[in-house]
């Protein structure tokens, strides 16, 4: 008896572990959310690689990077967009969002975020993003202590 029920338990782990194999290596069907941000990732590289001094190129691929977590990426992005346009405003906030949402925390990191979203709001004070980022540099400053 215990020697089937470990035979068993052997062959749900097979199972389950092929089963995750099979999901790691099959491709996101381009339906998906993920497999739409894949495609226009490959899109934006492209479109990078025949305009490399398109700043806005910069910012949707560093936006990409940022929903995917992929913070250096991101941030490269963003710091080439800002060379090649540094009055490109959203930039700046996209890059104070990857800052305020960095996972270490660290208080260096929030003042960049608010250094970023302030001068976000120099370049453009009426965009639809100023209430927010306004908020942002609000709780910021209150998670720095003032």
């Amino acid at each position: 008896m215990c020697g089937r029920i470990v035979g068993l338990i052997a062959l749900l782990l097979a199972i389950v572990l092929l089963a995750g194999i099979a999901l790691i290596v099959a491709p996101t069907p381009p339906s998906t959310p993920l497999g739409q941000a894949a495609r226009t990732l490959d899109e934006l590289d492209a479109a990078i690689a025949d305009a490399l001094d398109d700043a806005t190129l910069y910012v949707e691929r560093g936006k990409l990077h940022l929903l995917a977590y992929e913070w250096d990426r991101a941030l490269a992005d963003f710091d080439r967009a800002i060379e090649l346009a540094p009055q490109l405003a959203e930039a700046y906030y996209q890059r104070g969002l990857l800052y305020a949402s960095a996972p270490d925390g660290s208080d260096e990191t929030r003042s960049l975020a608010i250094a970023d979203f302030r001068r976000f709001l120099e370049l453009a004070p009426d965009d639809a993003h100023a209430a927010r980022a306004d908020e942002y540099i609000r709780q910021l400053e209150a998670a720095l202590g003032g």
